[in-house]
């Protein structure tokens, strides 16, 4: 589900951009520049801490889903 990576300091880093369930729609969300709530929470999520991101991800993918977007 989501890929990490060895981060600066030895610790996993979840790297949203990289996520295979989100990353690409985040990626997408962050181009279209709109001021609709699901860019703006695509810009925020992107810079959440990795233990923030863990706890956000599944609600990302239920959103994701909610927004046919997901079978």
């Amino acid at each position: 589900m989501t890929i990490t990576r060895k981060g600066d300091e030895g610790k996993d880093k979840l790297i949203a951009f990289q996520d295979s369930a989100v990353g690409d729609w985040l990626i997408d969300l962050i181009e279209d520049r709109s001021e609709n709530f699901l860019c703006a929470l695509a810009e925020v999520v992107v810079m959440v801490e990795p233990e923030d991101y863990g706890i956000i991800c599944p609600a990302l993918i239920e959103l994701k889903h909610k927004c046919g977007l997901l079978p």
